[in-house]
């Protein structure tokens, strides 16, 4: 059965991964956001428990249309 039939495409999901300063999220529609987090960034990223980017994220890819 297709993942979208049992309703899993409407739980809003993330992959987030992070390098030095670069946060990146990649959201359950397909979209990645980038944002440079600083020096801070690892710590800020297991910090956090929600997501919502706002226009300060930069979309730097789109894997599904």
């Amino acid at each position: 059965m297709a993942a979208s039939r049992r309703g899993w495409s409407d739980i809003p999901i993330c992959l987030c991964y992070w390098s030095a300063v670069r946060f990146k999220l990649l959201k359950h529609h397909g979209i990645v956001f980038e944002k440079n987090l600083g020096p801070k960034t690892g710590v800020i990223a297991r910090q956090m428990t929600e997501y919502n980017p706002d226009a300060s994220w930069k979309i730097v890819q789109q894997l599904m249309r």
